[in-house]
C-alpha cells in the first residue's frame, strides 16, 4: 500500500501481557472474550493509509502490506501507546473533581454522579483517569491505559475501493459511521453529499463534518463538496372519526335481540319522566289575564289617591303634592334604564294602559 489509499481491513489486537482483547472487527472473537459492545458493527472497517490516525507500528506495517495476505506481528510499547510516566500520574481533592461538568449533572430522581474508580474525563486539556479515590482525595492518570503494554496484531486488507463514489463512502466510514445511509452524486471533480435525517440531531457530525471535507479533498480529489440538508414534512396522521363499527353499517332502525329491547324501555321510562317534571310552560288563561287588570288599576289609584288634608294644613298638603309627582317619575324612569323585568301584578305595559284609561 501506499499514503493515502483508503483500504478495507478485518483486524484483531490484544495487550500480549494480559491476553486482554483490545479490539475487533469479528463478532464471533467478540463472543468469544465476553467483549461485545451495543451499536458496534462488526465487519471489515475503512481507514486511510499513512494519515497519521493509528499507531505507529500499524501505519509502518500497512506500508508494507499487500492485499488479503495475513499479517500478525507484535508491536513495542514505544511504537505502540508509548511508555508510562509517572509525572502524567497526579493527585488532586474530591471538590476539585465533583465541580466537573461530568459530576454537576443530575439524573432523573435529582441525584448528582459520584466518581468512580476507571471514570475518563478531559482535564486540563487532556484526557484523565481515576485509578483511586478516597473520600477527599482522587488519583488521576493522564497515561494512555494501554502505555507501557505490548500490543500483538492480526490483521488483512480485504477491499481498496478504486470509483469515486465508494471511495467516498469508505472515507465516510473512516471519519464518521453509516455511509449507506449519505446518498451520494458526483459530476466530474464535485460530490454533492444529502445527509439522512438522524444526521442533523447527531452531535458528533458537527465535528467529524470538518475533517471529512479535508480528507475528501485530499484522498478523492474533490474541489467542491456540498452536504444537503432535506426537511421533509411529516404525513398528516389519519383521524378515526366517521369510521362505522365491524359488522354493522345499517342505517335502519332494530332490536338487537332482548338487550335492545330493554334498552329502549329503559330510554321509554326516562323519557316521560322527563315529561311530566321538566320541560312542560303553564301558559296563562284569557280569564286570568282579565283578572290581572283590574288588579294594576287598583294598585294605580292607589298611587295616584291624594291623601285628604285637615283644616288649617292647607299649605303642607299642596307641598307634600308637589313632591310625591317626580318621585313617581323617577320610579319609572328607573325600571327602563336598569332593565328589570316587572312583577306580575304591576308591569310597565299595564300601568300605561291604565293612565291612558285615567
Amino acid at each position: 500500500m501506499k499514503k493515502g489509499d483508503v483500504v478495507y481491513i478485518e483486524a484483531d489486537s490484544w495487550a500480549k501481557e494480559t491476553d486482554e482483547l483490545i479490539w475487533t472487527t469479528s463478532k464471533e472473537t467478540a463472543e468469544k472474550h465476553d467483549m461485545v459492545e451495543d451499536g458496534f458493527e462488526y465487519c471489515p472497517k475503512a481507514l486511510i493509509v499513512g494519515a497519521g490516525r493509528l499507531i505507529k507500528g500499524l501505519e509502518e506495517s500497512l506500508l508494507k502490506a499487500g492485499m488479503n495476505k495475513d499479517y500478525e506481528f507484535d508491536i513495542k510499547p514505544e511504537d505502540a501507546y508509548g511508555k508510562r510516566e509517572a509525572k502524567l500520574v497526579e493527585v488532586v481533592s474530591m471538590d476539585q473533581i465533583r465541580r466537573l461538568p461530568e459530576y454537576r449533572e443530575k439524573d432523573k430522581d435529582g441525584n448528582r454522579k459520584y466518581p468512580e474508580v476507571g471514570d475518563e474525563f478531559p482535564f486540563k486539556g487532556k484526557i484523565a483517569r481515576i485509578t483511586w479515590m478516597s473520600r477527599s482525595r482522587v488519583r488521576i492518570d493522564f497515561n494512555h491505559p494501554l502505555a507501557g503494554k505490548t500490543i500483538h496484531y492480526k490483521y488483512k486488507i480485504v477491499k481498496k475501493p478504486s470509483k469515486a463514489d465508494e471511495k467516498i463512502k469508505a472515507i465516510l466510514n473512516a471519519d464518521f459511521k453509516k455511509a449507506e445511509d449519505f446518498t451520494i452524486k458526483m459530476k466530474e471533480k464535485s460530490a454533492e453529499i444529502t445527509l439522512p435525517d438522524w444526521c442533523r440531531y447527531d452531535q458528533d457530525w458537527f465535528s467529524a463534518k470538518f475533517k471529512l471535507v479535508s480528507d475528501l479533498r485530499e484522498h478523492a480529489n474533490l474541489e467542491d463538496i456540498k452536504f444537503i440538508e432535506v426537511f421533509t414534512k411529516p404525513k398528516a396522521k389519519k383521524s378515526g372519526k366517521g369510521k362505522k363499527e365491524e359488522g354493522h353499517e345499517h342505517d335502519h332502525e332494530h332490536d338487537h335481540g332482548e338487550e335492545g329491547k330493554e334498552d329502549k324501555k329503559k330510554d321509554a321510562e326516562k323519557g316521560t319522566e322527563t315529561d311530566t317534571t321538566k320541560g312542560v310552560k303553564k301558559t296563562p288563561t284569557k280569564n286570568a289575564k282579565k283578572n290581572e287588570k283590574p288588579e294594576s288599576k287598583k294598585t294605580t289609584k292607589s298611587k295616584s289617591t291624594k291623601s285628604t288634608p285637615k283644616k288649617g294644613d292647607k299649605k303642607d298638603a299642596k307641598k307634600g303634592d308637589k313632591k310625591e309627582a317626580p318621585k313617581a317619575k323617577a320610579k319609572g324612569s328607573t325600571k327602563n334604564k336598569t332593565g328589570s323585568k316587572p312583577s306580575s301584578k304591576s308591569g310597565p305595559k299595564k300601568s300605561a294602559g291604565a293612565s291612558k284609561k285615567k
